[in-house]
């Protein structure tokens, strides 16, 4: 290519980003006046002038819009839109996924205009064919619209998969998204406690059930950190990481475990230590021996004093008489009669609780993650996403065999444990399915995949 050529390109590249960026701006703009109308004007004029800003940070580094995309889930909702006889909460996560999408299909289309490539890993395609399959299967549902309500974090997944895949390519990187979900955790325990000093859930030794934040309740908060907690965990037995920075994840891993506690979840709790088997493995290796055995010790003095703790072990030891209990076996007993009426395709994604609801006993979900999938999508559906599932699972096991270095090696350790314990808390809890919970999920994962683990010299 000449260097008139490469000039010209170059304008036209920089020409496509100020026009990309108005556009964004502009529709940015709309939805924030949309949403906010019934507020003052400056809050307009105030969202329109953050979305520039951060516009021109992502448009820098699209790093910067996945931080963006986790922080915007503690917003919570804006308003509620009504479609038919669906009304699906606005968030203003979805505010930054428009963003955030736009910037990154620009980009793309200027990285291909130049290598004349795109490249996608395996998962990603599979995950696309999912929800072609998905979507084209949605004319059979009972409820159109809330199936394609329901393809909302599916398609957040993807798209944070795609991000993280294409943004994590250095150590520092690497660095600074450990440091961001520690944050994010920790913020989120945070929250989780002050719900109930305000809410005034604690009432003296008592403890009440009934962490809620406006994005998400008890169970759903616990599965957040499941998936967290293995991580740092992992990283506090790291002897080549400064002490200083070992002692944080150690206040942090503390912290969570606490929030994790105070969320009420029997399941968060089964499911966290079913993580704790897997990390074990790794960690309790001689030379992390005297590290892990404090850590433990620690962990189990939060454990206990947590004014959660009597609540949840004799929940776990009566579960049979649990109603939760009683009314998630007969969810599961509906959920596999949908499937055997509906083998092949499903009934349509997002529409099984049109079959097994009952108001008397609260049932409107499954439940279970393999029940949901082979009842909405059939058997086809079931096959494409445990067939992602699996490739995930197998990358991670694959990743710390391979890697030598002692910090990434750890840290692949600690994402295949939250990976388990999440799938885990999947098998009695609808979590994993939800909006926020499939940018967090496939974010932290998307790590296992990221092109900076491909290069890594083992």
């Amino acid at each position: 290519m000449t260097t008139d050529s490469s000039k010209s390109l170059l304008y036209d590249l920089s020409n496509l980003s100020r026009i990309g960026l108005v556009v964004i701006f502009i529709i940015e703009l709309i939805f924030i006046g949309l949403s906010l109308y019934k507020f003052d004007l400056a809050l307009i004029y105030l969202g329109a002038i953050l979305s520039i800003v951060f516009g021109l940070q992502v448009l820098k580094n699209l790093v910067y819009g996945i931080y963006g995309l986790l922080f915007s889930i503690f917003l919570g909702p804006i308003a509620v839109i009504s479609m038919g006889s669906k009304a699906p909460q606005f968030y203003f996560l979805d505010l930054v996924i428009i963003l955030v999408g736009l910037v990154f299909l620009i980009q793309t289309i200027q990285s291909f205009r130049i290598t004349q490539k795109i490249i996608i890993p395996k998962i990603a395609l599979l995950f696309g064919i999912f929800l072609f399959y998905c979507a084209v299967f949605l004319f059979q549902s009972t409820n159109m619209t809330r199936g394609i309500a329901s393809l909302r974090p599916f398609i957040a997944g993807i798209m944070t998969l795609l991000l993280v895949y294409k943004t994590v390519n250095q150590k520092k990187i690497v660095v600074s998204f450990v440091n961001v979900l520690t944050f994010w955790g920790v913020i989120l325990s945070i929250l989780i406690f002050s719900t109930f000093f305000h809410d005034g859930y604690l009432h003296g030794s008592e403890f009440q059930k009934g962490a809620n934040l406006s994005w998400g309740r008890s169970n759903y908060l616990a599965t957040f950190l499941v998936l967290l907690i293995p991580i740092t965990m992992s990283l506090i037995s790291c002897k080549s990481l400064p002490k200083k920075q070992r002692f944080i994840f150690v206040i942090a891993t503390l912290t969570m475990i606490g929030g994790m506690m105070m969320t009420g979840s029997r399941a968060g709790v089964l499911a966290f230590l079913v993580s704790m088997i897997v990390l074990i493995f790794r960690i309790l290796r001689k030379k992390y021996v005297i590290q892990s055995i404090t850590l433990i010790i620690f962990i189990v003095f939060v454990i206990i004093k947590s004014p959660a703790f009597s609540f949840i072990i004799e929940g776990i030891s009566n579960f049979m008489l649990e109603p939760s209990v009683i009314a998630r076996t007969i969810a599961w007993y509906r959920s596999w009669d949908v499937f055997t009426h509906n083998p092949i395709v499903g009934i349509g994604i997002g529409n099984i609780g049109y079959f097994i609801g009952d108001d008397s006993l609260g049932l409107a979900k499954p439940h279970n993650f393999i029940l949901k999938l082979l009842g909405e999508t059939g058997i086809i559906g079931f096959v494409l996403f445990s067939s992602i599932i699996v490739r995930l699972v197998l990358v991670q096991i694959k990743n710390i065999k391979r890697i030598k270095n002692e910090s990434h090696n750890l840290l692949s350790w600690g994402i295949l444990a939250g990976t388990v314990g999440v799938l885990s808390h999947a098998m009695v809890e609808p979590s994993f399915w939800g909006y926020a919970m499939m940018v967090v999920f496939w974010c932290v994962v998307g790590l296992s995949l990221a092109s900076f683990f491909k290069i890594l010299e083992f």
